[in-house]
């Protein structure tokens, strides 16, 4: 059964949300807030899973999520990578159940996403201040590549291939590959826009900065939809926002959120070969090493005092560290899962002193018991650090 909704207390919490250095809640008044988070939905119309996992999520849920948080690659597929869309479709799905005013939306992007019709204006990246806690989002670029150098190498890269295929052609550059150049030809992602930077090197120096000047401890959810640790070896700029995750977790609660890597337990049996020229990543352009094809599921949830095989800067290398964060698989849209994350108080601190993760799937009859093979249990319940 779900927790009534105090309309009064809501009200309060609305405002002083707006209003308040601080947005705390009221002295002695028990609070919970959800949000509702997954990545990777590839597919237009009826044949997603969006909708019916929030339904889902809604319907199984003690506290409606307030928050919706979608982590990048709404659609596309290898075939067609970059189709056209419009983040209108992805409000209508979400709206069919939670409608405004009682819910936000942050959509971040992914490298599926470039052929949003609205632009990169459409997608959130960056700090958002919410019920009592954070959300940061994550560009796509800014955990593919370590540098800047590294992004405006393969930009120029993009182009001098388009011009040579152009001038190969008589004029017209080929396109008919549907979608984000391989790996070897450069990067056109919209995302280079971003305000917060380019890449690790400066999103996450300017995240830091960010953390540095909150003047709470309140929780902070990241969003971003290519994980740290070592498979695919296209996330190079893994171990920057490593660095900056662990420095914030001296202060502030931090749930990492991640998705982009469901190919490997789609295709694990059958590994496609053209997998390695779909990716960007770093300073030059050497052959990928081999990819593992191994299930994801050993880095469903890792909670701090757990180890990381972190991605380093160089793609074949990788090194175990410490988490003191939580890391945390948002739940693949695409095979049917999705996540609630519950933070509540039960009045006696000033801000939220429990975490509530529970994932969501449509297949099984019964829910998961684990976050996949990891021995933490679904859903699992922790004491926050920072309240």
């Amino acid at each position: 059964m779900k927790r009534p909704i105090i309309a009064v207390l809501a009200l309060a919490v609305l405002v002083t949300a707006c209003t308040r250095d601080d947005f705390f809640f009221l002295a002695g008044e028990p609070h919970a807030t959800s949000l509702f988070v997954a990545t990777d939905r590839h597919e237009k119309g009826e044949g997603n899973n969006l909708a019916a996992m929030l339904r889902l999520a809604v319907e199984g849920s003690e506290v409606t999520p307030s928050m919706v948080v979608l982590g990048g690659d709404y659609v596309g597929s290898m075939a067609n990578a970059t189709p056209p869309f419009s983040i209108a479709d992805l409000y209508n799905e979400i709206d069919s159940t939670l409608a405004p005013p009682m819910r936000d939306v942050v959509i971040t992007y992914g490298s599926h996403d470039n052929g949003c019709r609205e632009g990169y204006a459409a997608f959130f990246s960056g700090p958002r201040r919410a019920d009592g806690y954070y959300v940061y989002g994550i560009s796509y670029a800014q955990m593919i590549y370590a540098t800047d150098t590294a992004v405006r190498n393969a930009v120029a890269l993009y182009h001098r291939e388009q011009e040579r295929q152009a001038d190969t052609a008589g004029g017209q550059a080929d396109t008919t590959g549907g979608g984000y150049p391989p790996r070897n030809l450069g990067y056109d992602g919209m995302d280079t826009a971003d305000r917060y930077g380019l890449s690790a090197e400066s999103a996450s120096r300017n995240f830091t900065r960010w953390v540095h000047s909150l003047g709470d401890h309140a929780p902070i959810v990241v969003m971003s939809h290519v994980p740290l640790h070592a498979n695919r070896h296209d996330n190079l700029g893994a171990l920057a926002w490593y660095e900056a995750f662990t420095d914030a977790a001296c202060s502030h609660d931090v749930i990492f959120l991640w998705g982009h890597n469901h190919t490997l337990e789609e295709m694990r049996d059958n590994p496609p070969v053209t997998l390695s020229d779909s990716t960007q990543a770093g300073d030059s352009i050497p052959p990928m090493p081999p990819i593992d094809f191994a299930d994801e599921q050993p880095f469903y949830l890792l909670v701090p005092g757990e180890h990381i095989a972190l991605q380093t800067t160089v793609d074949s290398v990788s090194v175990t560290m410490p988490l003191n964060f939580t890391y945390c698989n948002g739940g693949y849209l695409k095979l049917g899962h999705a996540t609630v994350i519950t933070f509540s108080t039960d009045g006696r601190t000033r801000g939220y002193d429990k975490i509530h993760i529970q994932r969501f799937s449509l297949a099984p009859a019964a829910p998961e018991p684990t976050f996949g093979t990891t021995t933490n249990s679904n859903p699992y319940t922790a004491t926050l650090r920072f309240r």
